[in-house]
C-alpha cells in the first residue's frame, strides 16, 4: 500500500509495529521501553531513505546531522521532519495506529496485513515451498486453537517452540521440553485468550541465522538480498553480519548448496506475487541451517516479517556506505543508562577510528543514531 504523488516520502520508525498490530486497537499505546526504542533510533531511516526523502526525527537532531554530511554528502539530500501530514508515509510497518500520521490509510489494507502476518501464512508459505522444492524441507509449524491441543502437541514432541501467532523479533516466543512450566502456562493461556491460537514447532540444532530479503512493488517480488544476523535467547535479534551480497551468499553456500538457495528466492517470489499482491514495501524471510545427524540442512521459512527489517536496513546500510571489500558487524545494545552508552561509544570510537575512502567506510566504528543525556538503546557498526 502507497499513496504515489510527486510529493517526497515522510520514514517513519515504528518499531512497536508489531505489537501494535497483535493489539489490534486503534489507540494501542506501546510500553515504556518499545516508546524508548523507537525514540532513541528514530533517525535510522536516515541511512536507508533515497536522495528528497524526509524522516521523522527531532529537530534538536539536526546539527548531529550536518555532522555526519561532511563525511557522507549523500545525507544531505534527506531531511529531518517532526511533522508532514501530506508526504507519502513510509513506516517501518503498517497497522492501524497509523492514522494518527495520515488519513488515507485503508482500513482493509491495513487488515490484510495484520492476516498476512499472522504465523499461519509462515506455514502456508511452507507447504507452498514443500511443492515447489526438488531438496526436503521441514515439517510447517502447527497452528493450535486450546490447551488440549497445545499439551497434545507437547507429548508427540521432545523439544519444542511456541509462539504467539503475532508478534516479531523473537518476541513472545517459549521453549518448551515436554510440558508448560508455569509461567509458559500463563503465557499460553493468554495468548490463546487474545489471539485465538498458538504456534507449534520443533526446536531445530541451529548451526546459523539467516533472511532472505525481498522488495514488492507493481505486484512483481524480486530477491532483495541476504541477512546473516545473530540472536540472543530464544530468538531475540541482537547483531547483523555487514558484507557484500555475493560474500554472505558464498558462507551460505558452505553449508548448503548455492542452488538451494537460488531456487528458494524463485519460489518465494512466486509466492509472495500470488498472495501478498495488496502489498507494497520490502519484507524479509527469516531462515537457519541446522544440523541433523551430521548434515546440514535448512529451513527456509521461520517466519515471514510483512515489514522493514533491521536486516534490509544492514544491507542497504554496507551497500550505500560501506568499502565492498570490507566486513563488520551492525548491532543494537542496550545499557541501563545513557553514561553507559556514552562510555562505551567514547572507547570503540577510541579503539577503533573511523577511516573514509571516497565517502565510504573503510574501518572503524560509527553509531547511527545520535547520542543524547537519554540514550539507552543504540545501532552501531564496527567495520573491520
Amino acid at each position: 500500500m502507497r499513496v504515489h504523488n510527486t510529493m517526497s516520502r515522510l520514514y517513519l520508525f515504528n518499531p512497536d509495529h508489531d505489537l501494535a498490530l497483535a493489539n489490534g486497537s486503534k489507540t494501542y499505546e506501546a510500553p515504556a521501553s518499545a516508546r524508548q526504542f523507537a525514540s532513541d533510533l528514530a533517525c535510522l531511516p536516515l541511512w536507508y531513505a533515497d536522495a528528497g526523502d524526509k524522516v521523522a526525527a527531532p529537530a534538536a537532531f539536526r546539527t548531529w546531522k550536518l555532522h555526519l554530511e561532511t563525511q557522507f554528502p549523500r545525507l544531505a539530500t534527506i531531511s529531518f521532519v517532526e511533522s508532514d501530514a501530506v508526504a507519502d508515509l513510509v513506516p517501518w510497518g503498517w497497522n492501524q495506529t497509523l492514522g494518527r500520521y495520515s488519513d488515507s490509510i485503508s482500513e482493509t489494507f491495513i487488515d490484510h496485513v495484520r492476516e498476512h502476518s499472522h504465523r499461519r501464512w509462515s506455514a502456508r508459505a511452507m507447504d507452498f515451498l514443500r511443492n515447489k522444492l526438488s531438496f526436503p524441507v521441514p515439517d510447517s509449524a502447527v497452528e493450535l486453537f486450546s490447551r488440549t491441543e497445545v499439551d497434545g502437541f507437547l507429548q508427540t514432541h521432545t523439544d519444542v517452540v511456541l509462539k504467539a501467532p503475532i508478534s516479531g523479533s523473537g518476541r513472545g516466543v517459549w521453549r518448551c521440553f515436554g510440558s508448560l512450566s508455569q509461567s509458559a502456562e500463563g503465557w499460553c493461556k493468554r495468548t490463546l485468550c487474545k489471539q485465538g491460537s498458538v504456534m507449534g514447532e520443533p526446536l531445530y540444532p541451529k548451526v546459523q541465522d539467516f533472511a532472505m530479503e525481498f522488495l514488492l512493488k507493481n505486484g512483481k517480488a524480486s530477491f532483495a538480498g541476504y541477512s546473516v544476523f545473530e540472536t540472543e535467547a530464544m530468538g531475540v535479534y541482537s547483531a547483523n553480519i555487514l558484507a557484500a551480497d555475493g560474500e554472505l551468499e558464498r558462507r551460505l553456500s558452505e553449508y548448503i548448496p548455492l542452488t538451494y538457495l537460488h531456487d528458494i528466492q524463485d519460489a518465494l517470489s512466486l509466492f509472495f506475487e500470488r498472495e501478498y499482491s495488496f502489498y507494497e514495501g520490502y519484507l524479509g524471510v527469516d531462515m537457519l541451517i541446522y544440523n541433523e545427524n551430521g548434515h546440514y540442512l535448512v529451513n527456509p521459512m521461520i517466519e515471514i516479517n510483512l515489514r522493514m527489517t533491521m536486516g534490509m536496513v544492514a544491507r542497504r546500510f554496507f551497500d550505500a556506505f560501506v568499502c565492498e571489500s570490507s566486513t563488520g558487524i551492525f548491532r543494537i545494545d542496550h545499557f541501563d543508562t545513557a553514561d553507559e552508552w556514552q562510555a562505551h561509544c567514547h572507547t570503540m570510537q577510541q579503539r577503533a577510528p573511523l577511516k573514509i575512502i571516497g565517502h565510504r567506510i573503510q574501518s572503524g566504528y560509527i553509531t547511527l543514531c545520535p547520542i543524547t543525556p537519554h540514550t539507552k538503546y543504540s545501532v552501531s557498526v564496527l567495520i573491520e
